[in-house]
């Protein structure tokens, strides 16, 4: 969060802001304190408001009323509100770096069937053709998959390889009708993955978002039936996010 703007009616303020500072520690900051409100408080720069009195006007973003001497329900409802400004810009976040990640053209749609090897080749090819991976993107995707197999229970996998050399960052994506065989386990969404040095700043973040969302089991089903649109299949998975 870019900063907390705390209004009160006068109180004493130095324990009052120790509290809150204490309860959003890690998530933001004490950004302005008032004794008194002497301006307008709509159009403020903080992402949260909290007052020990009520406001006359609405600054825009969300409220919290504590007392001067907040309780430690309070200062949860504080927490809780910060937390929810922190996942809500984190979300943003992602989504904004990972549509860019998505090509309607490394988007594919198939009837299944093959084995494991055969959607590899598939996709590795068309990001090759699509300049994001040399030729040699496809040995290290075999190899992370011989070392360990990147599917899951949910019936999704996410090849990749263990080398951030990708020449540009994206996804490849294969939804099935009828499951690949993929070493004995049945997946009918392969989401390959290249990513750039470039990208290593975003990774953790972007990509640790988006396995997660593949990994449960609900999402793959809600996913494999948006699998005939592009524009469906990346609204659904900006919904699961």
């Amino acid at each position: 969060m870019d900063g907390i703007a705390q209004l009160t009616g006068g109180e004493a303020q130095a324990p009052l802001e120790h509290s809150v500072e204490e309860a959003i520690h890690g998530l933001g900051q004490v950004d302005e304190m008032y004794t008194s409100i002497t301006r307008p408080i709509n159009g403020t720069t903080a992402d949260l408001v909290i007052s020990t009195i009520p406001l006359e006007t609405d600054p825009g973003v969300p409220v919290v009323i504590i007392g001067s001497l907040p309780t430690p329900e309070e200062l949860a409802a504080v927490r809780d509100a910060a937390l929810a400004i922190v996942e809500s810009k984190r979300r943003i976040r992602v989504v904004g770096h990972l549509t860019r990640l998505f090509d309607p053209q490394l988007f594919f749609h198939s009837d299944g069937g093959q084995e494991r090897d055969i959607v590899l080749r598939t996709l590795a090819r068309a990001m090759e053709d699509h300049g994001l991976v040399t030729e040699r993107f496809l040995d290290h995707v075999m190899e992370r998959e011989r070392l360990s197999p990147t599917n899951f229970p949910s019936g999704a996998a996410i090849p990749h390889s263990m080398q951030m050399d990708a020449l540009q960052s994206g996804i490849a994506v294969c939804v099935a009708d009828e499951p690949f065989d993929w070493g004995g386990q049945q997946v009918s969404l392969v989401a390959m993955i290249a990513v750039s040095g470039s990208s290593r700043d975003i990774f953790g973040e972007v990509f640790d978002r988006f396995i997660h969302a593949l990994v449960r089991p609900e999402n793959v089903p809600r996913l494999k039936d948006k699998g005939n649109s592009y524009a469906e299949f990346i609204e659904c998975l900006l919904e699961i996010l």
